[in-house]
């Protein structure tokens, strides 16, 4: 793999991930480029109150310059024109 990217580590109650943006590393010391989005959801509206809490949550916020923000729906499709 080439990198890695999952929204479902964001679902834990318990112990927040510190990090959204890095290098994870193997026990046999393989590393790969991960990224796991900071809007915390699967359900994307890009919408301006989504936006400013991927912002705020952004871990990497001075290192990282970029972030992904998936949208639609998390089984698959955006929504229908005109809804």
């Amino acid at each position: 793999m080439t990198w890695f990217l999952t929204q479902k580590i964001s679902w834990n109650q318990t112990n927040r991930f510190p990090h959204h943006t890095f290098w994870w590393e193997g026990i046999d010391g393989s590393r790969i480029f991960t990224h796991f989005p900071p809007c915390d959801t699967y359900n994307g509206t890009l919408g301006g109150a989504e936006l400013a809490l991927s912002v705020a949550n952004y871990s990497e916020k001075g290192r990282g310059t970029r972030s992904l923000l998936p949208f639609g729906h998390g089984d698959g499709g955006a929504d229908p024109p005109g809804r």
